[in-house]
């Protein structure tokens, strides 16, 4: 179709290879790869490579999150506590960090006064802020000790999803097992 354009079709797929990775990521997401739903959740929540749509990014989200993915699951619940607009701010801010940009003092103070938030509830014993404090230890402060004592306290108390995070957090960091057997501390928690 590009040479009877006049086209070269190295110059046509390098015009349009934006287009045909999307429809290529969008396919993978719609049939359940839980790395394409995530991937296009952020893209469309910073409207990086596709005009910014809120109810498609959370749309896909939500799908990762049927799939009982952690970083979509603490992704949607930011969704449903904060709303759009300030679960936009939250994501981007994110996605900046991970990328090493810098972000404002308003960004960092609101990022950590949700961490502080989170972490009063599941002192407090809120099955959901451990499992999500959990998360947030594995997944940003690469502390898989904490992330561990605080999935297994969401655990405990029949969170749905605390189990699975928990069994990857071993999976990922073998010298845990050995940890968290041999620790008489287990028992406190």
């Amino acid at each position: 179709q590009a040479a009877e354009l006049g086209f070269e079709p190295a110059v046509f797929f390098m015009e349009h290879q934006e287009a045909i990775a999307l429809k290529i990521i969008t396919e993978k997401a719609d049939n359940g790869d839980v790395e394409s739903q995530l991937l296009l959740g952020f893209m469309y929540c910073e409207g990086k490579d596709v005009k910014q749509d809120i109810d498609k990014s959370i749309h896909y989200f939500r799908m990762a999150d049927k799939q009982n993915d952690p970083m979509a699951h603490m992704t949607v619940n930011l969704y449903e506590k904060f709303g759009p607009e300030q679960w936009t701010r939250i994501v981007k801010t994110h996605l900046q960090q991970e990328r090493g940009d810098k972000i404002s003092a308003d960004s960092h103070s609101m990022l950590r006064g949700d961490y502080d938030s989170i972490s009063r509830k599941a002192e407090n014993g809120d099955a959901e802020a451990q499992y999500q404090l959990g998360i947030y230890c594995a997944d940003e402060l690469k502390d898989p000790r904490e992330a561990v004592k605080w999935l297994y306290k969401a655990n405990k108390q029949g969170h749905s999803k605390a189990g699975e995070a928990m069994k990857k957090c071993f999976e990922l960091n073998p010298e845990l097992t050995s940890w968290f057997v041999c620790n008489p501390d287990v028992k406190n928690w």
